[in-house]
């Protein structure tokens, strides 16, 4: 009989699919703990130990690289014990379905084309042109046509003209899919223009809140450090 693959519940950021994964391969890595120094004494470093599992998407077949850590602060009361806590998140790839700060509609077409990438390329394509002109709309962009709101836009100073490029880009494939031209694409262009599209969104929506936070954090540690 067979050995059943270990198998985990995570979700591929790659194609969208939540479901058990196939655990590949595993490292297990300990840093610090317990030792004994040179002249023969115990000593005690911070103890960390992480857990790397390189998972295999059963819809996709793309990998996935997950971490569980944990370390010797991570524990909580538990009755009369403690209970260890554990961080577990995935390092690759980067999560494109994870904007919390983003507007639900924008976020939810942009997850619309992660999902639909490895089935239909051109049917991608339109819904990144899509999420784009959703962003177009967000912004209060003026104008009849996608390219007119494009230029809109940066001419506001809304949207970076440093990205000209990208906007454009997305909106010709975008067209270009509309139109069933079959296009021969292959994966890595098709990922290359999710990335721009994910730059685009990153810098309106994601990198602001990002800033105003840590902006938060330094006014908070400055109080603090007069106090002091």
């Amino acid at each position: 009989m067979e050995d059943k693959k270990k198998q985990i519940i995570v979700q591929c950021y790659h194609c969208g699919n939540k479901g058990l994964m196939n655990v590949q391969h595993e490292i297990n890595q300990k840093f610090g703990g317990d030792y004994e120094n040179e002249f023969g004494d115990y000593q005690h470093d911070f103890e960390e130990h992480i857990t790397w599992k390189l998972l295999s998407c059963p819809v996709c077949h793309l990998v996935t690289l997950y971490q569980i850590y944990t370390d010797e602060s991570m524990q909580v009361p538990y009755g009369e014990d403690y209970r260890q806590l554990y961080e577990e998140k995935i390092i690759f790839p980067e999560n494109k379905m994870k904007m919390n700060d983003v507007p639900k509609e924008i976020a939810s077409a942009f997850e619309s084309a992660l999902k639909i990438k490895n089935i239909d390329y051109n049917i991608c394509l339109i819904s990144l042109r899509r999420t784009l002109e959703m962003i177009c709309n967000n912004k209060n962009a003026k104008g009849e046509s996608l390219y007119k709101k494009i230029i809109n836009l940066i001419e506001e100073k809304i949207f970076p003209k440093e990205l000209e490029d990208a906007y454009f880009v997305i909106k010709d494939f975008g067209n270009k899919g509309a139109h069933g031209n079959n296009m021969s694409l292959n994966q890595y262009e098709v990922d290359e223009l999710i990335d721009i599209l994910y730059g685009v969104i990153k810098y309106l929506y994601i990198m602001p809140k990002k800033i105003e936070k840590m902006k938060k954090t330094l006014d908070e540690k400055n109080k603090v450090n007069k106090n002091e």
